[in-house]
């Protein structure tokens, strides 16, 4: 039986629930699932753009997000011509305008990967260069018997990666190992109360040194210097792009001025500004020896208060490993935690916030996958950003999306947002059915977006049938789900996942989130 609405307002129906009634039976855009759409770079056909725009639009969707993504291309491959086909570039620009003017005639909003891939990086600067990602690492040596240590301060035990020129030598230091502990041992035991300073000691690379006893004591060499960390999918620039500094202001200063001064043309902007944008940041997969940047000891020591060299050593890793510990396990625990709090103060601080305050002024909405990089704090990074994302993928339990819906809620957000759909090894096997059986218990933790993964672009250099598809194949296996879209036959049925995807959005985006707090 069809509905009257007029009749339901004729016989005092509240004009809320009649509201209400009209966007359950037809969501509205905002209330759709988005489609994440994956590029190579601006090696893309406007008239292609805009039909494949109409094809998202036809399928139900209420958004896109373009993303430049070609993981099914081996790492280090380069595509196309990069000064005018790169991210960025002028065949990347014209692309864009036709995805968003198109997008704006057919009501879909437009979201923006606010860096090729990810992590986030822009090019403009070298590896070594003040926006770049930096990384604390470590050397070693270790002194017996009062014997005395003349030589070379001890080099990083990992080298540095492609294009990284530059390391500082920032802390020498000696510490007594604990007697119940020896050299060989995966984490070695250290006396936390016989730090000898000896960075003043050092000589155009050079230390001479003799322990004051005759235990054995370690040597311990600081460097700071770049990650050289690239987006995945390297390269997609006219220039290398660097991964940011996610923990300084020149970080995100880098990747506002890039937009500021290559992709927000007036024309551009105005497309923007017609529907609800946001930019986007992936997840925070940083590849680093310790995270680090250039003023971490001068913010340590602001924001907790003592010198960041009296813990120093706990906080060094090897292939994501610690390397020592304090005797006393409780300082090793406390001190590893403040190490977390001010990383973490220093991502919301300094990059967050700018980015954030700077997408404000521009009319649009920053949204984040804020976690990947131990130790930061994704709830506090979640309570942050406008829009906070999880992923289907990479959330292992329920609880995940509980705790990004919790940071959310107290911080007043109202979306708690979604990549759905990614599944290893399942291109060209998934099912719309597979799809909502992840979906529904994320439904129930506080999912009210769903960003869905994804549609390829058609074509791509070198693409057999049935076309370029961004994650499969990957090393000749079968890759990440999906490349959806009308190659796939299940595509017919995109509709009905749609209208029952928006119908939930639409409700789960209504009120005011509450939740039960038990206290022990």
């Amino acid at each position: 039986m069809a509905l009257n609405l007029s009749a339901l307002a004729s016989w005092g129906i509240a004009s809320t629930a009649i509201s209400t009634l009209t966007n359950f039976v037809d969501p509205a855009y905002q209330y759709r699932p988005k489609i994440r759409w994956w590029w190579i770079h601006g090696i893309v056909d406007p008239t292609e753009i805009r039909r494949e725009v109409n094809q998202i639009s036809s399928a139900g969707f209420g958004g896109i997000e373009i993303q430049d993504v070609h993981h099914s291309i081996p790492e280090g491959t380069v595509i196309g011509d990069l000064p005018t086909e790169g991210w960025g570039g002028p065949k990347w620009l014209d692309g864009l305008t036709a995805a968003l003017n198109e997008s704006n005639t057919k009501s879909l909003e437009h979201d923006l990967g606010f860096g090729p891939a990810w992590p986030l990086g822009v090019p403009g600067y070298g590896a070594d260069d003040a926006p770049a990602a930096k990384e604390i690492a470590v050397g070693r040596t270790f002194v017996s018997n009062g014997t005395t240590y003349s030589g070379k301060v001890p080099d990083p035990l990992v080298k540095a990666k492609s294009g990284v020129s530059n390391q500082t030598i920032i802390y020498v230091q000696a510490w007594r190992l604990n007697s119940a502990s020896n050299t060989s041992d995966s984490q070695v035991i250290i006396d936390q109360t016989t730090l000898v300073d000896l960075t003043a000691n050092v000589t155009n690379g050079q230390i001479t040194w003799t322990p004051p006893d005759n235990a054995t004591w370690l040597l311990l060499s600081a460097w700071l210097r770049g990650t050289g960390q690239v987006p995945e999918d390297s390269p997609h620039t006219n220039g290398i792009s660097y991964v940011v500094d996610h923990f300084s202001l020149s970080g995100a200063q880098a990747a506002t001025d890039y937009w500021e001064s290559n992709i927000l043309t007036p024309d551009i902007h105005s497309e923007l500004r017609n529907r609800v944008t946001a930019i986007m940041e992936d997840s925070l997969e940083m590849v680093s020896n310790g995270y680090w940047t250039t003023k971490f000891p001068a913010e340590f020591l602001k924001r907790r208060g003592y010198s960041v060299a009296c813990i120093l050593p706990i906080l060094l890793q090897k292939s994501d490993k610690y390397l020592f510990l304090f005797s006393d396990a409780d300082l090793t625990r406390g001190a590893r935690n403040e190490y977390s709090d001010t990383i973490s103060d220093l991502y919301v601080d300094y990059h967050i916030k700018p980015i954030k305050s700077w997408a404000t002024s521009k009319g649009l909405k920053y949204r984040v996958q804020p976690y990947g990089a131990f130790p930061l704090d994704g709830m506090r990074a979640a309570a942050s950003v406008d829009i906070p994302e999880g992923e289907s993928l990479g959330f292992t339990s329920i609880d995940n999306y509980g705790a990004l819906a919790g940071a959310a809620g107290m911080a007043g957000r109202n979306i708690i947002s979604n990549e759905i759909g990614a599944y290893a090894k399942s291109a060209y096997g998934t099912s719309w059915a597979k799809v909502l059986s992840t979906l529904n218990p994320q439904f129930a933790a506080g999912v009210n977006q769903n960003v869905l993964h994804g549609f390829s672009y058609l074509y791509s250099p070198g693409a057999v049938w049935p076309g370029f598809a961004a994650f499969t194949p990957i090393k000749g296996k079968a890759g990440y789900s999906e490349s959806w879209g009308p190659r796939q036959p299940a595509w017919k049925h995109a509709l009905d996942f749609t209208n029952y995807v928006a119908k939930m959005q639409f409700f789960f985006q209504q009120g005011v989130p509450k939740h039960d707090v038990a206290i022990f």
